[in-house]
C-alpha cells in the first residue's frame, strides 16, 4: 500500500517497511458526520458501494469503485480536467498516486500484486483524500486559487522535472479552474475557523512534500499532513471493508 502524489511523471520507488501509521489527525475522517451508520457501524453509504461491487473482477472493479467513492466523497466529474481512472504499468513498488497537475487519479498495474482488491478500493480512497486537500487549500479566503497555483508552479519547477514555466502554468491553471468551479458551490473557509487553521496547514504541508521518497516510514513523507490524513482515511476505509466482510461471509 504505497501511494505518491505530485509525482506522476517520476513516481517514487518505494518499498514498504511497515503497517506503523503516525498519530491521526483530528481532521482526517473522511465520512461526514451525516452519514448514518448501519448495524454493523458502518456508512450505509459504503455498504451499498461494497455491496455494489463485490462481484466485480480487475479493472471493472476499480473503475466502478473509483466512480462510487467519488459521489460519496463529493468529488465529481465536472467539465474540465477529469479525476480519471488508468490502470497502468508496473511503475516501481508505487500502486498508486494523484497526479496535480493532470488531475488524475492513477492506479498502476501492480496493485494486484497486494493479494487484495479490497486494498487497491482504499488505496483510490487515499488519493482521493488528496484531492478533497487540495480543493479546501482553494476554498482558504487567504490562499484562494492564486496562490495555490503559484505554489504549485513553485514547487513543481523546484523538482527539476519541468523546464517550461509558461506550459506548467497553464496545466497547473487548468487544474486550478477545476478546483475554483468546485469550490465556488461551496462556502470560503475563514482563515480563522478550525477549518481554516487546518487548510493553512494542508497548504503549508503541501509546500514541503518531498520530491524524493526512499520508503513509505521516511518521515518527510509518512509525517507530512497531507499523508497522515490520508493514510488514515484508508485504514478507516480498509476498517469498513472488514467488519462488512465479517458480517457478510464475504472473503474477496
Amino acid at each position: 500500500m504505497i501511494k505518491s502524489i505530485f509525482n506522476l511523471f517520476n513516481p517514487p520507488k518505494v518499498q514498504p517497511t511497515s503497517n506503523q501509521s503516525p498519530v491521526k489527525s483530528p481532521l482526517a475522517d473522511g465520512v461526514p458526520d451525516t452519514f448514518e451508520k448501519s448495524d454493523i457501524g458502518v456508512p450505509k453509504e459504503y455498504v451499498e458501494l461494497f455491496e455494489r461491487v463485490k462481484d466485480l473482477k480487475g479493472n471493472k472493479f476499480y473503475k466502478e469503485s473509483y466512480k462510487g467513492l467519488r459521489k460519496i466523497l463529493n468529488v465529481p466529474n465536472a467539465t474540465g480536467p477529469e479525476f480519471s481512472f488508468s490502470l497502468g504499468g508496473k511503475t516501481g513498488t508505487s500502486t498508486a498516486c494523484y497526479d496535480a497537475v493532470s488531475g488524475r487519479v492513477i492506479l498502476f498495474g501492480n496493485i494486484d500484486l497486494q493479494g487484495s482488491k479490497w486494498e487497491g478500493f482504499a488505496d483510490i480512497a487515499h488519493e482521493l483524500k488528496h484531492v478533497q486537500q487540495c480543493r479546501d487549500m482553494i476554498r482558504h479566503e487567504d490562499i484562494g486559487p492564486d496562490n495555490y497555483k503559484k505554489m504549485c508552479v513553485d514547487y513543481l519547477m523546484g523538482s527539476g522535472q519541468y523546464t517550461n514555466k509558461k506550459e506548467l502554468e497553464s496545466q497547473v491553471n487548468m487544474l486550478a479552474d477545476y478546483f475554483t468551479g468546485q469550490s465556488a458551490k461551496m462556502p470560503k473557509i475563514k482563515a480563522d475557523s478550525a477549518e481554516g487553521r487546518h487548510a493553512m496547514a494542508l497548504f503549508e504541508a503541501r509546500k514541503n512534500y518531498p520530491y524524493e521518497i526512499e520508503n513509505d516510514e521516511q518521515e518527510s513523507y509518512r509525517n507530512n499532513l497531507m499523508e497522515v490524513e490520508a493514510f488514515d482515511f484508508h485504514d478507516e476505509i480498509m476498517d469498513y471493508i472488514d467488519k462488512w466482510k465479517a458480517s457478510t461471509g464475504v472473503k474477496d
